[in-house]
């Protein structure tokens, strides 16, 4: 959760679209209030977004509350399939080996250099 912070969240925190506008970006250690029901929260907050970005690590699939939000937007983004809405998913992985052949056709985001990584995600939520 520390490196995503670090690398993920508070660099896009600012980031603003193709529209100029701020990004709202929902990271469960801020979005969620302490002993709140959490799947409630990142329901409503897949529900509510254009694009997920998971980080899969090898404890990601070992988690049921992730694989859990994983099959969530999973079948959010099969609903929004040629929709206007059209739901993305892009993966963030620092090995492709630990992601299971079923995720394998979702846009991934891998990290090697830090400044390519995030050029690479920022272009996708630009276009999103």
């Amino acid at each position: 959760a520390k490196w995503v912070k670090k690398n993920v969240y508070i660099p896009l925190k600012g980031f603003k679209n193709s529209e100029d506008k701020k990004i709202n970006i929902f990271f469960d250690e801020e979005s969620i209030p302490p002993g709140e029901q959490f799947q409630d929260f990142y329901k409503e907050a897949i529900l509510n977004s254009k694009i997920f970005l998971p980080v899969f690590s090898e404890d990601y699939f070992k988690s049921n509350h992730c694989t859990e939000e994983i099959k969530f937007a999973e079948l959010r983004k099969t609903e929004t399939k040629n929709t206007d809405t059209n739901f993305r998913i892009y993966q963030i992985t620092f090995n492709f080996d630990i992601v299971p052949k079923k995720h394998t056709d979702i846009n991934i985001v891998h990290i090697d250099d830090q400044n390519t990584f995030l050029k690479g995600l920022k272009e996708a939520l630009y276009k999103g």
